[in-house]
């Protein structure tokens, strides 16, 4: 239908280079800058460069709206946030700053916004639940016990932020898988699901001996 080079090509790898599909856009981060182009005619509707700033999009979230994963490099030192985009414009809807120390960030879900977060190391330690319309904190749920599979050498590709095989978000439930379990006769694992405004438990599906289950 279209085809498109995008800005700074070369410096566009596939380890690094992450696309979402949101309201009729596609939006493209690759490390050094990111672009979004009309999904019907390929016409591109903003990018940005890293030439203008120390911070820059390093990948997207997108289906019912599209967040955009901010990596800020001062010195050594990392920093995120988190940012709702207007997807035809790239305006700044809101935006949440992570916590300093945070060693990673994923994007589970856009709508309703939830971010996996590692703190202190690469494992992914915690699940933080946004207001949809605000950006503002509703809930944090550790993960301990969990398995969210957000490593991205599991899947193969260090630009992908918005996979995370063990967790599924749906409209006011986040369902995580746990880790496995290492006692006999007993179920394999089990699904827990949380509340997302509130991040307490609700409910648990156990799988079964030698069987695992998957949300």
């Amino acid at each position: 239908l279209w085809k498109q080079k995008v800005p700074a090509a070369d410096f566009a790898y596939v380890t690094d280079t992450n696309i979402a599909l949101t309201r009729g856009v596609v939006a493209i981060a690759w490390g050094e800058g990111s672009a979004a182009y009309d999904m019907d005619s390929g016409r591109r509707l903003w990018n940005t460069t890293l030439a203008t700033s120390q911070c820059h999009d390093m990948g997207y979230a997108g289906g019912p709206a599209l967040l955009a994963l901010v990596v800020c490099k001062q010195s050594d030192e990392k920093t995120y946030r988190v940012e709702k985009l207007a997807p035809r414009s790239g305006k700044v809807l809101w935006q949440y700053p992570v916590s300093k120390g945070i060693q990673a960030v994923y994007l589970p879900s856009s709508d309703p916004p939830v971010i996996a977060v590692a703190a202190g190391d690469l494992t992914v330690t915690d699940l933080i639940t946004l207001d949809p319309d605000k950006g503002e904190l509703r809930a944090t749920i550790s993960l301990k016990k969990y398995e969210p599979y957000c490593d991205p050498e599991i899947l193969g590709y260090f630009g992908v932020v918005d996979k995370c095989t063990g967790i599924v978000v749906g409209r006011d439930r986040v369902f995580v898988m746990s880790k496995d379990s290492t006692e006999l006769f007993k179920p394999a694992n089990h699904i827990t699901a949380f509340d997302i405004g509130k991040g307490k438990a609700v409910a648990t599906f156990q799988g079964r001996e030698f069987q695992s289950v998957l949300p």
